[in-house]
């Protein structure tokens, strides 16, 4: 599972409680880009594995998923931006500090996550964010089952860029959340859990490809 900026895994916490089930939490940090991160968590992930991301973490699944897809059993995208910033919101991200991202936010667990994050993490963060790559091109070559959701509410990645994904994967499916914004994992923790459980029992392709493969 990855969070999403300023997150960890207290992100994930909720669901997961609700659900009596573990999860490898990984950290975004430790590279600059989306693909260089993606490396790094390759080479200390299990052989296979089901991949969770939530905002820059599902732009990091999708990099993951991109470079090895034959190691990806199931893939959830939440909250997820597949594409890239326009000049005006790259200009306005790359100015924005981590009080200024939060801004609005009344949960007093981002600002701890938030607070928790060293800044030169955020900073990475930040970077992969700009230098991402549009991965739109290259998401009708997903072949595994997928679940994409988001919160009918989310005012940073609309609902309407999760039904693009929803639209462009083969074997995908779309779960809105009435009432829930871009933090729906905290937001609605019962119909997320709810949403995991298929999402989890959704039965996955064997591995037949080789490594590399989709590279």
């Amino acid at each position: 599972m990855l969070p999403g900026t300023l997150c960890d895994g207290r992100v994930f916490a909720p669901v997961l409680s609700r659900l009596g089930l573990d999860a490898d939490c990984l950290p975004l940090a430790g590279a600059e880009s989306a693909a260089a991160l993606a490396q790094l968590l390759l080479a200390d992930a299990p052989e296979r594995f089901s991949l969770c991301g939530f905002s820059l973490g599902a732009i990091v699944a999708l990099e993951i998923i991109a470079q090895a897809s034959e190691r990806v059993e199931r893939l959830a995208l939440i909250g997820c931006n597949a594409g890239i910033l326009d000049a005006e919101a790259r200009a306005a991200r790359s100015l924005r500090s981590k009080s200024d991202f939060l801004t609005g936010e009344t949960s007093p667990l981002l600002h701890q996550m938030a607070d928790a994050t060293p800044d030169a993490t955020y900073r990475q963060q930040t970077a992969i964010t700009l230098s991402r790559a549009d991965s739109r091109p290259r998401l009708h070559r997903i072949a595994v089952p997928t679940l994409v959701l988001c919160g009918a509410n989310d005012n940073i990645c609309p609902p309407a860029l999760s039904r693009q994904i929803a639209n462009a994967i083969p074997h995908s499916y779309l779960r809105v959340i009435p009432g829930a914004g871009h933090y729906v994992l905290l937001e609605a923790p019962d119909a997320v859990s709810v949403e995991f459980l298929a999402w989890l029992a959704t039965p996955s392709p064997p591995s037949t490809e080789g490594p590399g493969h989709g590279r």
